[in-house]
């Protein structure tokens, strides 16, 4: 992005100069022509156009040089800028998925849980079914909370 906010920068200055050349609007067989040398003899000449000086004095070139530099600094900082919010952003990405991760491993560490306890009501005895069997429930409660979110 930097290099083609360079490139732009360094085109524009350099295409000002080119422009600063005369301009001759000249009519030939009814088409309008635009040219950098006079007209010639088959043509008409409608006008020359002067758009500046082809001569930058040194109080414009220096401008241009300082306006340069404060274009530099300026696509710098706003480089900086944009990697300071793209680390922002990957750290953050990276944190929602850490977190979602460890949310998985609860859940599936949840359902494990119920099935033990699944298989612990069945083995039980006649004796201490109604234990294992709120145990069974309390654990699905659980796992429920832990695999909600």
């Amino acid at each position: 992005m930097s290099r083609f906010l360079m490139a732009f920068l360094l085109s524009i200055s350099c295409v000002q100069h080119l422009s600063a050349a005369e301009i001759y609007q000249c009519e030939k067989d009814g088409r309008m022509q635009y040219s950098q040398t006079p007209c010639s003899q088959d043509q008409k000449a409608l006008g020359k156009k002067v758009t500046q000086d082809t001569t930058d004095s040194a109080s414009e070139k220096q401008r241009h040089v300082t306006q340069l530099a404060q274009d530099k600094k300026e696509a710098a900082r706003l480089e900086r800028k944009r990697h300071k919010t793209e680390d922002k952003r990957d750290k953050e990405i990276s944190r929602q998925a850490a977190k979602t991760e460890k949310q998985k491993d609860k859940c599936d560490k949840a359902h494990l849980q119920v099935k033990w306890a699944e298989e612990d009501a069945r083995n039980a005895s006649p004796k201490s079914e109604a234990k294992a069997r709120q145990k069974l429930k309390r654990t699905k409660e659980k796992a429920d909370l832990a695999c909600r979110h």
